[in-house]
């Protein structure tokens, strides 16, 4: 197998070293580096024809005749983000792009020289954003991790799995499922919802699935129906990421979402009535899989953050301020938000 030659050009060695430990951390096989730090020797390299994969330089040491090379992927540092249109046939990042965005948005755009090199093949995981009461931001966050995950180059699917099926008001202009003959197929069941519901599947800031035109009880639909499509899409594999906004409520179906889910983000709003209604939850939890809840307080503030009976194999993640502007017609306070940001790279 040949190797994967990645070049990472910079005058700044603060830069390249740890660009380079990052990509070590991805778990690449057969990645061969080279690190260049001295513009003379850059300008020398290139006077011969180069055949590289990857090339990472920066905006001071990007020449034209870089395209005369046989590169497969240029990436460009920029220290000024109005410098990007000059750059055509490049991607660029800006200089204060944080270390692990540049290798992940990398690795995603450059899969054609990383296919044979990783060390495990990638397949769809599944998080869900879970609450034991209403009204603690679950869609707003299930909304803002969609779209920060696709912004850091993910292939990411939402699916807005609840009894009741109203529309997210960030979706507000766009059409529902509304198609009587799909309803009956889905109620037939002879073909697996994914199949039957795939076709509907939009794109906005990330891939998702509509709501249906009704809740499910007034189509005759159980809730099985989102388990299985669920299920459907993590075997197609054709996401990084399905990020499922479960129902609030304890039943059967709920359970097999939860226990087909990858990582549950669980959260819990600073009230009494949450916390109680958590603390009850967390008392009917079994020992098996449990590693895969991330508790995350939400709305925090000025408030006292109250105490939970998080078991020792719980993971307490994260907090997420509570942004008094932000609904689900505008997430964008909440993706530009530190907590918010860490919770999503504890999940890459």
């Amino acid at each position: 197998m040949e190797k994967v030659r990645i070049v990472i050009a910079d005058e700044q060695e603060a830069f390249v070293f740890p660009l380079q430990m990052r990509f070590i951390q991805e778990d690449i096989e057969n990645a061969e580096y080279e690190l260049i730090t001295d513009v003379k020797y850059f300008d020398e390299l290139f006077m011969l024809h180069q055949q590289i994969d990857i090339l990472v330089v920066s905006e001071r040491l990007y020449r034209k005749t870089l395209e005369l090379h046989d590169i497969s992927h240029v990436f460009v540092i920029l220290e000024d983000q109005s410098h990007e249109s000059f750059y055509q046939n490049c991607v660029c990042f800006s200089i204060f792009t944080n270390i692990q965005t540049i290798v992940s948005g990398i690795i995603g755009l450059a899969k054609d020289v990383f296919k044979d090199s990783t060390n495990t093949q990638q397949t769809t995981k599944v998080i869900s954003i879970y609450s034991a009461k209403g009204g603690s931001g679950k869609t707003t966050v299930a909304l803002a991790l969609s779209a920060l995950m696709s912004k850091n180059f993910k292939r990411v699917l939402y699916v807005n799995a609840t009894q009741m099926q109203v529309q997210p008001l960030y979706f507000k202009n766009e059409a529902r499922i509304k198609n009587h003959t799909l309803f009956d197929g889905l109620m037939e069941g002879l073909q697996s919802p994914y199949d039957l519901l795939k076709s509907y599947i939009k794109k906005n800031e990330f891939y998702y699935l509509p709501s249906l035109s009704s809740p499910l009880i007034t189509l005759g639909l159980d809730f099985k129906v989102f388990t299985e499509f669920i299920n459907g899409a993590k075997k197609d594999n054709q996401y990084d990421y399905i990020i499922v906004d479960v129902d609030n409520d304890y039943s059967d179906e709920k359970t097999k979402i939860l226990g087909l889910s990858d990582k549950v983000i669980y959260l819990v709003l600073q009230n009494d009535a949450a916390v109680y209604a958590t603390n009850l939850m967390i008392e009917n939890f079994t020992t098996s899989s449990i590693d895969k809840f991330l508790f995350v307080k939400n709305q925090i503030g000025n408030q006292k953050i109250l105490e939970m009976k998080i078991k020792p194999n719980f993971i307490y993640a994260n907090e997420l301020s509570y942004c008094e502007s932000v609904d689900e017609s505008n997430i964008q306070p909440l993706k530009d938000d530190e907590s918010m940001q860490k919770l999503m790279y504890m999940l890459l």
